[in-house]
């Protein structure tokens, strides 16, 4: 289970050699009521899971074993907007579902997961599916993860002109968040790219989260550039973030400071104007070192799980990261002008 916002801790760590602000974490904020508006556009798929108690995946022989086994609606979008819900007043979720017996339950589970969702129905398309199984765990409480995906999304379909038809729900928001899934396929970029020209146009911040982490495998450095110089923020791991600058897939690990500088200098080159959040650590999630345009450094931390089925949900972390900065005025823009937290927001029609 994800560990409880509550108990989420963001220490500010120093290092001398880096500038630095002083003001505190922008993620280390008590919670207030719900604020502002967040749209989503992302993946929509079917999660199978299961956690296994008594084999790990190095057992070198075939294995059975009764556990339990979760069946919900699940995806990028729908990960995020459940986070996300009940930080902000309103939350939306722009995406795409297949036409198989699983729509209803994407669809359904869209809806109940956020304000509202904008959803595209691909004729003839399967939904996707994507089973997760959790060895047993280690001596250090760890378990490792198999993740296993369809090779076809209705994301791939996701065109422009649906994206173009949420226009309102984008420019009424405070916020959109993006991911990388929908760079693996030209026509889901060209929908991903309208919705941040709508957002920048409309001062709203724009973010991209660059999952799946191992997106050097599939598209270069060119192809991702024109995405990151539209968005405000971005969020990678470290891994990722050197391997899409073009260094071999999989990149050369070294230790986790060798890496973390090597990301650093890749992420000022690939959106030198974006503020980058990079993560590391444990599950590569835990701690995030962020680099403004200006070059200022902030690091901090989440909290450490206390049980071995706990685990840090990346889509907490940016929910509440996103949440606080809106709160405390601290969100930056660089688009043509920009909406001011203050302003009243609208409800979307």
């Amino acid at each position: 289970m994800p560990v409880a916002l509550s108990s989420m801790r963001w220490p500010v760590r120093t290092d001398n050699d880096l500038p630095r602000t002083p003001e505190r974490s922008v993620v280390n904020l008590p919670l207030a009521q719900p604020y502002g508006t967040v749209t989503c556009i992302g993946t929509l798929k079917v999660d199978i899971g299961s956690r296994l108690n008594a084999h790990q995946f190095d057992a070198g022989e075939d294995v059975y074993e009764v556990a339990p086994v979760s069946v919900r609606a699940g995806g990028t979008a729908i990960n995020f907007a459940s986070a996300a819900y009940g930080l902000f007043r309103r939350v939306y979720i722009i995406g795409a579902v297949g036409e198989d017996k699983l729509t209803s339950v994407l669809s359904e589970g869209a809806q109940a997961a956020c304000t509202s969702a904008k959803l595209q129905r691909c004729d003839g398309q399967p939904n996707a599916i994507v089973v997760t199984v959790r060895d047993a765990p280690k001596a250090n409480g760890q378990r490792r993860r198999l993740l296993v995906s369809s090779d076809a999304s209705p994301h791939m379909c996701l065109s422009e002109s649906h994206v173009r038809s949420c226009a309102s729900m984008i420019a009424t928001s405070d916020i959109l968040v993006c991911d990388g899934y929908a760079l693996q396929h030209p026509t889901s970029t060209r929908a991903l790219l309208a919705g941040l020209d709508l957002a920048r146009a409309a001062g709203v911040c724009t973010v991209i989260d660059l999952v799946p982490h191992n997106l050097p495998a599939t598209i270069s450095k060119n192809y991702v550039v024109s995405a990151l110089a539209r968005a405000d923020i971005v969020i990678a791991e470290t891994a990722t973030t050197v391997g899409l600058h073009g260094e071999r897939w999989p990149v050369r690990l070294g230790s986790e400071e060798d890496l973390l500088t090597r990301a650093v200098a890749c992420a000022r080159d690939l959106a030198p104007s974006a503020t980058w959040m990079l993560r590391y650590g444990l599950a590569n999630v835990a701690d995030t070192r962020q680099i403004r345009p200006d070059g200022t450094v902030l690091d901090y931390s989440a909290a450490r799980p206390t049980q071995p089925d706990q685990h840090i949900s990346g889509d907490q972390v940016l929910a509440h990261e996103l949440y606080s900065r809106l709160v405390s005025r601290r969100i930056t823009f660089s688009g043509p002008g920009h909406k001011a937290s203050s302003e009243r927001i609208t409800e979307h029609d």
